[in-house]
């Protein structure tokens, strides 16, 4: 337990004085006592010798068994930066989104060694009192069961829970491995308002909210023939990329080719799981506002996929991924929702996985050139545990961090080649060349690294170029916010077709007035949060109670909490009710489209 309390120190709290060690393990304790005072009640109604034997061993068994769940929980903490609960194993589909993360952590001799270390401790210990120092036991356990000791344990237990709730930005520093299995039982879902259907318009489908007008209605085309060619990058948020001014020049070939492109600066995933960015991709739909992601609750989902639409238009279509996506029923989703072909080769996981999606890219459009395309490639190599080609130092002392820049170089690198391809088949200018990215990655900026944990920047925002000479003559900045969800809209703008009215999302090339980007993470707390126009970010941990408030412009790296200015009281209290709305719309409105899909 001193182990995963260090070792949660270090990622988490840094800043935080080693003096306050002792208080951090506060849960450690009172889990302790707990079993302590079981054991001891036990002991008291076992009134033979042959009972008080059996308490004994259960009691040992006990021990070793929360010794071996303790060192089992460090190491996944080590790499992931959050605690082994039950909801880890749910969220990561019984660890199979994980499942490359699990056996690199593994891997090496070291984290057995620690389990064996953790083992042979509480033997060594239990042991070595029992027989060596037996007068020593004796007087420690008629003073620990006493009320004056049970009173200063509970005094020391509640005091440091106040100092925790208070002071510590990250309450997982002080978080016991046996609470943090359990907790997630007993968490609650904000409960909706009456007086929150005001509110709605950010979120209700299209079918539901008003027509708005075109920002650009020059770039409008004459005929919806363009081929659209979309590569999203596995966990790469705007957050690490030189192209959004990162201090790593880890993306020149996107720099060159934004020269012909309009470059959306603020657009936000809703989630940073991979299975809501398919749902927000290619149905336009917020994510379910739960532990299961749509394609795995429910991949029949009553909405239009864009590759349907575009398939109805004539279109071919197909996703070719370089990683796995048997996860979630992913595969069974794109299908359902109109992917034509859906290819995913199983290679080594021990070696790059995306250097092969240049060639099959280019075999699959020159075989379907004759009629218009639609074409994703999702990559893979900057998913943890970030094994790319290239060993290019970029100067940064975390090693992970380093070999997730070279990932990144790794695919800007094929996005540079794939659009030379492009050119060279003459398809450049009747192509739109999207780029984005699924979610963001993090690296402790927040005290978490990988994604699915927070909502912060490094997690959520992600990049968005469209890249095509012939409607972008010029770069184009676009910094109105935007959401995930908008891009299908906005590509079905550029080749002139209309949004099913299913969608949640609207073209980022029409106006709307006071676009808002809602946000969710749900691992050990229910977080939602909200981005107004004026790039004001509102954090509500449903959970805790905790509020947070940045601003963006500002304060880009969310390091200044704002939540403690009455100034703006009355606008957290009025982005409050949007993320009450949002949760007391999102999952009955995504039921009615499964409902739909199940009468079908």
């Amino acid at each position: 337990m001193l182990r995963q309390r260090v070792t949660n120190v270090y990622f988490l709290c840094r800043p935080v004085p080693w003096v306050y060690l002792p208080l951090l393990a506060y849960q450690d304790v009172f889990v302790m006592t707990v079993l302590a005072w079981v054991a001891h009640g036990f002991f008291w109604f076992a009134r033979s010798p042959r009972a008080s034997r059996s308490v004994t061993r259960a009691g040992y068994c006990v021990v070793l068994l929360l010794a071996v769940w303790g060192a089992v929980d460090n190491i996944i903490f080590s790499y992931l930066h959050t605690d082994a609960t039950y909801k880890l194993f749910i969220l990561s589909d019984d660890l199979h989104l994980i499942s490359g993360s699990i056996p690199y952590a593994m891997g090496a001799a070291t984290p057995y060694v620690w389990v064996l270390i953790g083992i042979l401790t509480t033997i060594a210990v239990t042991e070595g009192l029992s027989r060596y120092a037996p007068d020593f036991l004796r007087h420690a356990r008629a003073r620990f069961y006493s009320p004056l000791c049970l009173a200063l344990i509970l005094i020391y237990v509640v005091g440091a829970h106040a100092w925790a709730a208070r002071h510590l930005r990250y309450p997982s520093a002080a978080l016991n491995a046996e609470w943090a299995f359990i907790s997630p039982w007993f968490e609650k879902k904000p409960l909706p308002s009456s007086a929150l259907a005001d509110y709605y318009d950010d979120f209700e489908p299209e079918g539901r909210r008003p027509a708005y007008a075109s920002v650009w209605p020059a770039l409008l085309p004459t005929t919806p023939r363009y081929n659209v060619v979309m590569v999203v990058m596995e966990s790469v948020g705007a957050h690490n990329l030189g192209l959004y001014g990162a201090p790593y020049d880890d993306t020149p070939q996107l720099k060159r080719l934004e020269s012909h492109a309009a470059v959306f600066n603020h657009i936000y995933a809703a989630q940073g799981n991979t299975s809501a960015a398919m749902t927000a991709l290619f149905c336009s739909l917020y994510p379910r506002l739960d532990w299961f992601p749509v394609p795995r609750w429910h991949p029949d989902l009553a909405s239009r996929g864009l590759p349907a639409l575009l398939e109805q238009h004539g279109y071919a279509t197909a996703l070719i991924d370089s990683g796995s996506i048997s996860e979630d029923r992913r595969s069974e989703f794109l299908l359902d929702h109109g992917f034509t072909s859906v290819v995913a080769e199983h290679r080594d996981p021990r070696l790059p996985q995306d250097p092969p999606l240049l060639s099959a890219a280019v075999d699959w459009i020159d075989a379907h050139r004759t009629k218009p395309f639609f074409l994703t490639l999702w990559t893979m190599d900057t998913h943890h545990p970030y094994i790319a080609a290239g060993d290019r130092s970029f100067a940064v002392r975390d090693p992970m961090l380093n070999r997730y820049l070279n990932g990144v170089q790794s695919i800007d690198a094929l996005i540079g080649r794939l659009a030379d391809r492009l050119q060279q088949m003459g398809l450049a200018d009747n192509t739109l060349l999207v780029i984005t990215g699924d979610h963001g990655e993090a690296f402790g900026e927040h005290g978490e690294t990988v994604h699915g944990f927070t909502v912060y920047n490094e997690e959520l925002q992600v990049p968005l170029m469209i890249v095509n000479p012939r409607l972008f003559r010029e770069r184009l900045p676009v910094d109105q916010p935007g959401r995930q969800i908008d891009i299908a809209p906005t590509l079905l703008s550029l080749l002139g077709l209309p949004s099913p009215a299913q969608w949640q999302g609207v073209s980022l090339f029409r106006w709307r007035p006071h676009r808002r980007a809602y946000l969710f993470a749900d691992d050990t707390n229910f977080i939602l949060g909200v981005i107004d126009a004026h790039m004001m970010k509102y954090i509500y941990d449903f959970n805790l109670g905790r509020a947070q408030l940045y601003d963006l412009a500002a304060d880009p790296d969310e390091r200044h909490d704002l939540a403690g200015d009455s100034t703006y009281a009355a606008t957290m209290a009025r982005d409050k009710l949007r993320l009450q709305a949002w949760a007391s719309f999102q999952d009955p409105y995504l039921r009615s489209l499964a409902a739909t899909a199940d009468n079908q």
